[in-house]
């Protein structure tokens, strides 16, 4: 999908699988592109010696969240057209996490603002109000389709779930008690990525679990050509 002479990486599909967007390195810089699959056309959305990378696209489609920096992780909003420079989302050092709700208004993020990682949520465009989900630490935020169920990890690997309630006019969220749900398969990594996706409905999840190279496996090959 990427210029084979390209060090690429960090890819995030759009909403509508028509666009990719890529990280590329540059020897300590970087630049954050946007290529559409059917002309092969390239855009350059954001670029920095931070080493920028994409991390959510907006449900509309419009903007792309990027994260960058070196000794702290900022979150960034760039045009996908390009036109427009780049502005800072959050002036708080947060994690590579990322979800906006099915309807685009809100987003969830995770921040070590406490002291510990939370995930904590904000409308969008972003206003001084801040909510907070998780209770006692929690990492990899995940909503359900319909907007009505939230997922996270706690610190010890436990998928939570919560439930919460935005009306579509009036200004409160309700958020309401978290409850355990069951033991995360996959360890907590370098927190730069989800490590699960869930079903529209919220009724199965689907984890990216490290191999256990020490166990003994068996490769099936089939339809293999004997050589001479």
């Amino acid at each position: 999908l990427t210029p084979e002479d390209t060090d690429a990486n960090d890819s995030v599909w759009s909403p509508d699988g028509k666009s990719l967007a890529y990280r590329v390195n540059k020897g300590g810089e970087g630049d954050v592109r946007i290529r559409d699959l059917a002309s092969g056309r390239e855009v350059v959305v954001m670029r920095s010696d931070g080493l920028p990378g994409p991390v959510e696209w907006s449900p509309d489609g419009k903007s792309l969240i990027c994260a960058q920096g070196t000794t702290g992780l900022r979150l960034w909003i760039a045009p996908v057209a390009g036109e427009g420079k780049p502005r800072l989302l959050l002036n708080e050092t947060v994690l590579r996490q990322i979800r906006f709700s099915p309807d685009g208004r809100f987003f969830a993020y995770v921040s070590g603002v406490s002291g510990q990682n939370e995930v904590y949520l904000r409308r969008f465009p972003p206003t001084d109000e801040r909510w907070q989900i998780s209770q006692g630490g929690g990492v990899e935020p995940y909503w359900r389709r319909d907007g009505k169920e939230f997922f996270y990890i706690t610190p010890d690997r436990t998928m939570t779930s919560v439930p919460i309630r935005i009306p579509p006019v009036a200004p409160a969220v309700e958020i309401g008690k978290p409850q355990p749900l069951f033991a995360a398969p996959t360890t907590s990594g370098r927190l730069t990525r989800s490590t699960y996706v869930v079903t529209r409905d919220g009724g199965r999840f689907l984890f990216s679990v490290p191999v256990d190279r020490s166990r003994p496996t068996i490769t099936l090959i089939q339809n293999a050509v004997p050589r001479d």
